[in-house]
């Protein structure tokens, strides 16, 4: 791992034993995600009202400033970045994967650009009274764990955002839009393919068929704009979902495993420690 990667970040350690954290952020970029790609096994959803900033997500770089929204999801490889003698405010929501229900996720991952847009003028002002209200109504009840009542209004804040943003992707003209150009197109439908087919046995070259390419030009391809290797790429999702199961099922850990693409349990085993850094069996103990 580089100076310029943080790998897999593990929900337990931002969540704790909750769906969902909201915070209010202000950085100058000394932290320590600042600039540094990374997964996550949640999503985390971004509103920008003060600043400038770089997001880059799978290969692609925006200018990030007021009005900018935009939402990270477990498969996405990412950074955020804000440059020297610069600043960024912006409300952060983080939740895991099973807050959102079936359909809506699934037309997150069906969506034909990246899940992000700039919103103005009174489109600005209305996303805006979103966030607060939903940060008011978390804050209000700052206490471990969250009323059952107050959790069931945020989820739904969160999840009628989530909707939204579709909603408002969906209705843009082409010009409008945060378009992807034809290599993050590409690396867009490469992403998807192995969503929907990792748990099988997936090979660079099924992949590269997939999307048009000779697995030798796909190879360095995915690698120049995603800045990680295919097979490392897909290591660290499928490590990712398996953790995921682990938090939300009783299923045998070697079931996770198969059920995740790995054929050998003592190789997911040690795959799992080195980017965990605790063994599956203690990852679900905790």
């Amino acid at each position: 791992m580089n100076t310029y990667e943080l790998g897999v970040l593990d929900g337990r350690r931002f969540l704790g034993q909750d769906d969902f954290v909201i915070w209010d952020c202000y950085t100058e970029g000394n932290g320590i995600f600042d600039g540094k790609y990374h997964f996550h096994d949640f999503y985390e959803l971004s509103y920008v009202y003060d600043g400038e900033g770089v997001y880059t997500v799978n290969g692609a770089s925006f200018s990030v400033g007021r009005g900018f929204l935009f939402l990270t999801t477990p498969s996405d490889y990412h950074s955020l970045s804000v440059p020297k003698g610069n600043f960024l405010r912006y409300y952060n929501v983080i939740f895991r994967e099973n807050l959102l229900k079936a359909e809506v996720a699934d037309a997150l991952y069906r969506q034909g650009r990246l899940l992000c847009f700039l919103a103005e003028g009174e489109q600005y002002e209305s996303f805006l009274s979103l966030f607060q209200n939903m940060k008011k109504d978390y804050s209000e009840e700052a206490v471990d764990p969250i009323p059952p009542l107050t959790a069931v209004l945020v989820q739904n804040e969160i999840e009628s955002i989530c909707v939204r943003l579709i909603k408002t992707l969906n209705a843009l003209p082409k010009r409008e839009e945060l378009t992807m150009d034809s290599e993050d197109a590409i690396i867009r439908r490469a992403l998807l393919y192995i969503r929907e087919h990792y748990r099988m046995k997936l090979t660079l070259a099924r992949v590269a068929d997939a999307v048009g390419l000779s697995p030798g030009y796909f190879s360095s391809y995915f690698h120049r704009v995603m800045k990680i290797g295919f097979a490392e790429y897909l290591l660290r999702f499928r490590l990712i979902m398996a953790a995921s199961y682990m938090t939300s099922s009783n299923l045998p850990l070697k079931t996770v495993a198969a059920m995740n693409g790995f054929s050998s349990f003592t190789y997911f085993s040690s795959a799992f420690s080195a980017y965990f850094g605790v063994c599956p069996r203690e990852y679900r103990k905790r």
